[in-house]
């Protein structure tokens, strides 16, 4: 046998025992391999899963949960135990305002509970340091709805003083912060100018609070009747106009300027 022959017997040799030993590996059926590794997947991802679907209880705040114990108190026909509850959610309140000193929503929740109290001096003292807090917030402002119950709260105080100038000016200005405007106050301090007849004071205060909210139909129907007593007619008739398409409300035009 010549060399060239051994060496090609030799070669096919080597390659029907490499074809004989890949014929006799172990094939991974694809049944095979979802049964060793899929289910073992599967089985931690629904381990996982049953892990994190958990149900765990409602996270309530104290101060939220006295708040709405004190809405639902404020339709009590039984008036002992609505002030029970009210004293009750009060001292909470207050014992969360001594736990959480910085937190503006505490402070604006606290007031409310002097509102239905109607301690018109502490409300004053409360909603003014909830918007010292919070005022310029942007997560859950409570700024907005401070400015309001502030507003409303030196309304009530200020109908004991509807006469008396100075003394109404020095309880508005003992309210304000120093440095942040408050567009309510403009209101407050118009309204005073406007009994005391200091018109274009109470024009230039009311003419504030309407750049600061345009679209507020209360600042043109204040201003309107500062013009009227001011006897400028169309002034008033147009600002009313005004007041009537923000509001929709229909709103009966001054015919007549009043003489001075």
């Amino acid at each position: 046998m010549s060399k060239i022959k051994k060496k090609v017997t030799e070669s096919q040799q080597q390659g029907e025992l490499t074809s004989t030993a890949s014929d006799q590996a172990p094939k991974l059926h694809p049944i095979s391999f979802l049964s060793q590794w899929g289910l073992a997947s599967i089985g931690l991802i629904m381990l996982m899963l049953l892990l994190f679907d958990q149900k765990y209880p409602a996270i309530v705040d104290p101060w939220i949960k006295s708040i709405k114990m004190m809405d639902s108190a404020a339709h009590m026909q039984d008036n002992a135990q609505k002030i029970a509850i009210i004293e009750q959610c009060g001292a909470e309140l207050r014992e969360q305002v001594a736990i959480h000193p910085y937190h503006g929503r505490i402070w604006f929740f606290y007031g409310r509970y002097f509102m239905l109290k109607e301690n018109w001096d502490s409300c004053i003292v409360t909603f003014k340091k909830a918007l010292t807090i919070g005022k310029g917030a942007t997560a859950n402002s409570i700024e907005d709805m401070s400015q309001k119950m502030l507003y409303n709260a030196l309304s009530m105080k200020l109908k004991r003083f509807d006469i008396q100038r100075d003394t109404s000016l020095s309880i508005i200005a003992q309210a304000e912060i120093p440095g942040y405007f408050n567009p309510y106050m403009n209101i407050l301090k118009g309204l005073v100018y406007n009994r005391s007849g200091e018109y274009q004071l109470a024009e230039s205060e009311f003419q504030k609070y309407i750049n600061a909210r345009p679209k507020d139909p209360q600042g043109y129907r204040l201003i309107a009747n500062v013009y009227q007593s001011e006897g400028k007619e169309t002034e008033a008739n147009a600002s009313l106009q005004k007041s009537q398409t923000l509001s929709g409300t229909k709103l009966e035009a001054f015919k007549q300027p009043i003489s001075h």
